[in-house]
């Protein structure tokens, strides 16, 4: 029964780790930019938030422990669509604007990510 849960409960916690990092981007970018010092540049945060959102994508849908391409792919697609909806949604937010720069910083944060973490599970055989 332990093993049981066990095989249920990695995958859930893995999520919820997903869904909460999106929920501190999307609180992050809900903020006017008057609201916050700005303690590094832009496009170093980008690259932190959305490094950490490709990893935990990485990890969430890294389930069956075997590296593909098609999984590399999906990070990368779903880590960007993502951006894309931040984006979007800054639109709504005061002194906020949607920039394609911040989106490409967004997933060239997720192609790194992905390249690093291949290249690590082929090194090293892990996942």
């Amino acid at each position: 029964m332990n093993k049981r849960v066990n095989r249920l409960a990695i995958p859930v916690f893995r999520w919820i780790l997903v869904v909460l990092w999106g929920g501190i981007i999307f609180y992050l970018s809900s903020k006017p930019l008057t609201d916050y010092p700005q303690l590094v540049p832009d496009y170093v945060a980008h690259l932190f938030e959305y490094s950490v959102l490709a990893l935990l994508l990485w990890r969430a849908l890294h389930y069956d422990r075997q590296t593909s391409f098609s999984l590399s792919i999906l990070v990368i697609a779903l880590t960007s669509f993502y951006g894309l909806t931040d984006e979007t949604h800054q639109i709504f937010v005061p002194t906020r604007t949607f920039s394609p720069i911040d989106l490409a910083v967004d997933t060239l944060a997720a192609i790194l990510i992905t390249l690093i973490l291949l290249t690590l599970s082929k090194v090293f055989r892990f996942s």
